[in-house]
């Protein structure tokens, strides 16, 4: 059973939130993590660069001299890979077979393992509902830096349940307010991905979507729904 932090928008610590994880660490796990991330960082590359060869340059075919008598070695096209503008030599192409595969239980089991391994280390907080009307920026920043977040990744509701009009605008506000914070992203808790979580020094959980966060870290599932 870990405990994790609650607070306010001033940064007063106002409780703590129980969570029973579900799923020990394992060598196991470790390795389906790794795998998962290089799997996600492969899968972001466009694989779209791309060269031309010496047959594909656009130049004249004449001679660059003549065949003897310079002194030089022979040489046939000036489009040939060691003249200034020729060809690249094994030059990359584009790819777009180069999807990496993982199944649905190991990206489950990797992002609940990297999730969880933020709270073995005190690096996920709830943030108390901060009830606002209008978005406010400096309120925010200041929350952040009394907890000293570093980069901040801020979870919302993913759930339609409760007053959908309501929440939504809470969001809207919340989002306004983060948006012009650098190094702070604010997702969903139902489609958030394990970079995300593994590249944020803290882990901001809206009380909102406390009920859903719960819930996943003790059944390892969760409802994949953007709000």
């Amino acid at each position: 059973m870990k405990q994790v932090k609650k607070y306010d928008i001033t940064g007063k610590k106002t409780g703590e939130v129980k969570v029973d994880l579900k799923q020990p660490r394992s060598g196991a796990i470790d390795q389906t993590v790794k795998d998962y991330i290089v799997a996600v960082r492969e899968n972001l590359r466009q694989w779209s660069a791309s060269t031309q060869g010496r047959s594909e340059v656009n130049h004249s075919g004449k001679k660059p001299h003549r065949q003897k008598g310079t002194g030089n070695a022979r040489q046939g096209y000036l489009g040939a890979p060691q003249y200034r503008g020729g060809g690249v030599v094994f030059g990359p192409k584009p790819k777009f077979d180069q999807k990496v595969r993982m199944n649905r239980r190991q990206k489950r089991a990797a992002v609940y393992a990297i999730l969880s391994d933020k709270i073995e280390k005190d690096s996920v907080v709830v943030l108390k509902d901060p009830g606002l009307d209008a978005p406010k920026t400096k309120a925010f920043a200041e929350f952040l830096k009394k907890i000293d977040a570093g980069r901040t990744l801020v979870l919302k509701e993913a759930s339609n349940a409760g007053n959908f009009e309501e929440v939504k605008e809470k969001n809207k506000n919340i989002q306004k307010s983060l948006s012009n914070l650098q190094k702070v992203e604010f997702l969903s808790i139902g489609n958030v991905g394990g970079l995300e979580i593994a590249k944020a020094k803290t882990v901001v959980i809206l009380e909102s979507a406390e009920k859903s966060f719960v819930q996943w870290m003790e059944t390892g599932h969760r409802e994949e729904a953007a709000v």
